[in-house]
């Protein structure tokens, strides 16, 4: 990432005068909004989830999804906060 902000430089970019981003930070940050919001959308499906469990009055069909949508919703979860530990471990140990 340094490397790609240097050959900006090396192509005539000014950055007017602002802070130059520090490529770490910048793509922990992204990361981390990332997580934030995959975890927020998780939740949400989780508690669509249980809603449709709630109200399915026993229709298989609608059991059925209910317990889909909360599987993938954790799965998702579970993904979104690996990814965000494994980022975080490779800025760490890259510093």
């Amino acid at each position: 990432m340094r490397n790609l902000i240097n050959s900006i430089k090396l192509l005539g970019f000014d950055w007017g005068g602002l802070p130059q981003p520090d490529p770490d930070k910048l793509v922990q940050s992204i990361i981390s909004t990332a997580s934030v919001i995959f975890g927020l959308i998780a939740v949400v499906a989780i508690i669509y989830g249980g809603f449709v469990y709630m109200t399915s009055g026993g229709d298989p069909g609608k059991v059925k999804q209910a317990k889909n949508t909360i599987l993938y919703a954790i799965i998702g979860l579970t993904v979104s906060v690996l990814a965000f530990i494994i980022v975080s471990t490779v800025i760490g140990v890259a510093n």
